[in-house]
Order: structure tokens, then sequence, then C-alpha cells
């Protein structure tokens, strides 16, 4: 009983039993501490190197750590690398610090809802992607003004039910300053509670395949030409059928 110094420049303990084991052991009702200490003395360092021909198990029955007081801790495995987490969270504690993921492929599954917190968040892709849900709404919300676009090639927005544009404050704009707007639809209707302004630098035309109304509810119908020296032109291709209306239902055939 007591302590066990050896000194010297090289201490070896073997079992050289087929099945023989080293066990350090303590049997007592107090708690012991088992050291594995290399401390020098002089200018040089200690290194503790631990290598096996098989696996290497390191089991403990409370809360343990392995940390370095300097330099990187480095974990690495020739078939790949396993963190699991049998019981509570799974913690990846990079405060303070710089968290950098490198991977071939990233692949993150997720059996309940994914939360990422963050200052500011970026997501860069050198290649086509999506973002997409299999179920349930898909909502991008900004708390300041915002911009979503391309720097070539069409952006296309498309919903199996509609699709819906709106502003809750300012003006709606559909900008296409330079460029051709084109509005295809079975049935096109614009309903505003103030004015409706159609500007046109050049020409602007109404084409209907079929009957053409212009009505009124309340007040006039003005086609004018601002400049005196142009006129205003309606016209048929077929005899007849330009009629005036009047307010009693009758008309007269121009």
């Amino acid at each position: 009983d007591g302590a066990l110094d050896q000194d010297g420049t090289s201490w070896n303990l073997n079992a050289t039993a087929g099945s023989s084991s080293v066990n350090i052991a303590a049997n007592d009702a107090s708690t012991y501490t088992l050291g594995i200490q290399g401390a020098n003395a002089g200018d040089g360092h200690v290194v503790v190197d631990i290598d096996s021909d098989n696996a290497v198990q390191i089991n403990a029955a409370a809360a343990s750590n392995f940390t370095t007081s300097g330099g990187g801790l480095t974990l690495a495995g020739a078939a790949g690398v396993t963190v699991t987490s049998t019981g509570g969270t799974l913690s990846l504690n990079g405060t303070g610090q710089v968290v950098d993921l490198n991977a071939t492929n990233l692949d993150i599954d997720d059996a309940g809802a994914t939360t990422i917190d963050s200052v500011g968040v970026s997501i860069d892709s050198s290649a086509a992607s999506n973002f997409t849900t299999s179920a349930g709404a898909l909502t991008l919300t900004s708390a300041v003004a915002a911009n979503w676009s391309t720097s070539a090639g069409r952006l296309t927005l498309e919903g199996a039910g509609g699709a819906t544009v709106t502003s809750t404050g300012g003006e709606l704009i559909l900008n296409g300053t330079g460029q051709t707007v084109t509005m295809n639809s079975a049935a096109l209707d614009v309903n505003a509670t103030g004015a409706i302004t159609v500007d046109g630098d050049l020409t602007m035309d109404l084409v209907s395949a079929g009957n053409a109304t212009m009505l009124s509810t309340g007040g006039n119908i003005e086609i004018t030409a601002d400049d005196a020296t142009k006129n205003v032109a309606v016209e048929s291709n077929f005899p007849n059928i330009i009629r005036r209306m009047n307010a009693d239902g009758t008309g007269v055939t121009v």
C-alpha cells in the first residue's frame, strides 16, 4: 500500500499474454483521481501519446470534458466522425468565435422546426437552388425595404392558386421603364377608388375582338385632342353602325 514512484528515461507497462489486460482501479468509498500528467522542469515539453492497433474507448459515468489550454483540438476519423447526444441538447458552442463548416455536401435533417437566429444571414450558391415546402406556407418577411432580383435571366412568380402582390402602405409600382410590359389574361379587371390615368408618349391602342364599351355612370365621357391641328376620328369598317345614344335610350345612326 502507498505511493508508487517510478523514475527513469522511459517506463513500459506491458501485458504480453494473449488475452491479458492492464487495469488500474480503486476500491474504496472515497473518490480517487487517476492522473496521467506530463511535466518537464527543463525547456522541453512532454507529449502524451496513446496508440492502439484497435479501438480506443473512453467511458465516463458523469459529465466530462476534453480541453486544451493552448492550441486547437482536432477530432479526425478515417471513416468519418459521429457526435451523438443520447439525451439532452447537442450543443456546438462557438459563442464569440467564428464557426466554419466545410463540406462537399451538407445535409441537415430535422424532425422538428429549424431555427436560425443571426444579426445577418447570407446564403450563397454557385448553382441553381431552391427553397421549397412540401406542406404549409412559405413566408419571407423583411423589417425594412427589400429586393428580390436576378443578375441574369428572368424572375418568375407563379402560384398554383393565384398570385397576389399587395402594398399595405405607399405606391404599388410595376416598373418596366425602357422595356415592354405585357399583361396576358383571360379577363382583366382594374378597379380604382380614384382616377385611372394611362399615359403614352407615342400612341395608345385599345383593341377588342368583340364589343367594346366605355361607360360613365356619372359625368361626361370626353375624347379630346389637345393639339387644335389634330383630329379625333371614330371609324368603323362597316357602314351605319356608329350611333349617338340619347339619355332617353333613343339613338341616332351616324
